[in-house]
């Protein structure tokens, strides 16, 4: 997820989530995070750093790296550009859309992946109805410790809890449950991402609007509409209108599929970059908003452009 590779994405609810863990080694403007192996130097930690579970390489290639909170706490930014950490109130929107903590873990649990309970003798994959596909990446402990690889899954949110503990959440392969936790911040733990660019628009949009209703002259016993402050009102909102300048043309914005899994939103701007770099071609399937559903790019009139520009291969070398 770094060196300007697509990062794919995954919409759940009004969310759109990073569908796989972080992997990042550099902060959002190039500085290097420390790998810490040793686990002493682990412990000692109060800045920034990562490490493979077991400082085993392999194990990141499937579950990413983990992080203590130093690095996601640092203001350099963990996240690459256009995403964040999530908060721990964005966490429980997460779960609540799923419809609670009891019940949203299997939703969120990837279909493979997770220890067999053998003393309930129950799977413990999840169904991933979400399309979240959480994984038992485990932990590394304050100590340096690594452990429950398999059987439990951890994900830091932003939110500091008290000192030296933060907000977190986890999975776990014998629950169907998501457990909200308050490990210390000098422990391992899975990173996922947000991006900046929510669907929560039209919340917002909502929101501004009963503002406005609030903030309307009731009258003395507030018990009915008084006229004229309605109309003052009005005519102060008239006034405001002709001096405000009309809103910017909305940003067109595609989602691209890619191997199964949506990446994006990327502007004109960054499809005709990727175009160039062979990653969008005319077969490649995208999609924005009022689409009725996915389209090959080569068949969107306001894609041909992208195209179009693409010179063709060059011509084979003269035979000599």
């Amino acid at each position: 997820m770094e060196k300007n590779n697509l990062i794919l994405t995954i919409t759940i609810g009004s969310q759109v989530w990073t569908s796989k863990n972080l992997d990042v080694s550099t902060y959002r403007n190039g500085d290097i995070i420390p790998q810490v192996q040793d686990p002493n130097a682990w412990a000692e930690l109060t800045t920034g750093a990562w490490c493979y579970y077991d400082n085993d390489s392999s194990n990141g290639t499937k579950h990413g790296k983990l992080y203590n909170w130093y690095a996601v706490n640092d203001p350099r930014g963990l996240a690459p550009d256009g995403y964040h950490i999530p908060t721990d109130a964005e966490w429980k929107i997460l779960i609540d859309f799923l419809g609670g903590k009891d019940v949203a873990g299997k939703k969120m649990k990837s279909t493979s992946g997770w220890e067999h309970d053998y003393i309930y003798d129950i799977s413990g994959n999840g169904n991933n109805s979400s399309g979240f596909a959480g994984l038992p990446g485990g932990f590394r402990d304050e100590a340096g410790t690594c452990d429950f690889l398999g059987y439990y899954g951890y994900w830091w949110s932003s939110t500091e809890f008290y000192k030296d503990l933060s907000e977190a959440c986890s999975l776990q392969s014998d629950k169907d449950r998501v457990r909200r936790e308050t490990p210390i911040n000098s422990q391992g733990l899975s990173v996922r991402c947000l991006c900046d660019h929510a669907l929560n628009q039209q919340t917002e949009v909502l929101k501004t609007g009963a503002e406005s209703l609030s903030n309307m002259d009731l009258g003395e016993s507030g018990g009915g509409m008084n006229p004229a402050g309605m109309m003052n009102n009005m005519g102060q909102n008239m006034n405001q209108q002709q001096n405000t300048p009309p809103p910017p043309p909305p940003t067109i914005a595609y989602s691209v599929s890619v191997n199964g899994q949506t990446a994006g939103p990327f502007n004109l701007q960054q499809l005709q970059q990727m175009v160039q770099n062979g990653q969008l071609t005319q077969n490649t399937h995208v999609w924005k908003q009022g689409m009725a559903g996915w389209e090959i790019a080569g068949n969107v009139q306001e894609l041909s452009n992208l195209f179009g520009a693409v010179p063709p291969p060059p011509p084979p070398p003269p035979v000599v």
